[in-house]
């Protein structure tokens, strides 16, 4: 099964880390790089798109409210949800007072299987438009 982990955290609270403890936090990171793992980190600024009715809208700022601003995000496999939560519980946002949202991935496009490739993208890999339907229950058609 793939995750996906969303790390959250603040980058005082990073900061007061001493060096040595960054250290072994990133290192953490660097044993999800080498199993092959996704793991990128994301710049603070964010806006966020809208388009009900056919009518975009691109507002500055996350949709949803938080105290913690998203950090990164990860694509971990795993055979369970435990297991996880062991690969990112000593992740620099877990523990430098952040927070990782674990979800299981329900799909992922056929470029998920090229990772770090660009090219064209097929029908099949077309799935953005449909996500947040099929969250919702409802097919990409309604």
């Amino acid at each position: 099964m793939k995750f996906a982990c969303f790390a959250y955290g603040d980058e005082k609270d990073w900061n007061r880390l001493s060096k040595a403890e960054q250290d072994a936090l990133l290192a953490n990171d660097t044993v999800l790089r080498e199993r092959g793992e996704l793991v990128l980190a994301v710049k603070p600024a964010v806006s966020t798109v809208r388009a009900p009715a056919g009518k975009t809208r691109v507002s500055t700022g996350a949709a949803a409210d938080s105290r913690l601003p998203l950090a990164g995000l990860s694509i971990v496999e795993a055979p369970s949800l435990d297991e996880a939560v062991r690969l990112v519980e000593h992740t620099p946002c877990a523990v430098a007072n952040g927070a990782i949202e674990v979800r299981e991935v329900m799909f992922l496009n056929d470029a998920a299987l090229a990772p770090y490739t660009t090219g064209p993208r097929s029908e099949a890999s077309n799935t953005s438009a449909s996500t947040c339907s099929q969250a919702s229950g409802r097919s990409p058609a309604t």
